[in-house]
């Protein structure tokens, strides 16, 4: 069994980025999994724009749906 280290993100744009990376995708990919764009993706990872509730809400399913969590 792998062991994981523990991340606790500060802000929402270290949440998105550590979500991604636990999905295992990349910004495109999470993007067309979740009907947003890779400039939003990318935008609120680098924190340029504050990650809206419609956004945490749809890649916190596909973590759940994945068995996975921050």
């Amino acid at each position: 069994m792998k062991d994981r280290i523990t991340l606790i993100p500060q802000n929402d744009a270290e949440w998105l980025l550590l979500a991604r990376k636990r999905l295992n995708l990349s910004q495109v990919e999470l993007g067309g999994k979740i009907n947003y764009t890779t400039v939003t993706i990318s935008r609120v990872e680098q924190g340029y724009v504050p990650m809206s509730k419609t956004l945490r809400a749809k890649v916190e399913k596909l973590l759940i749906d994945q068995g996975e969590s921050i």
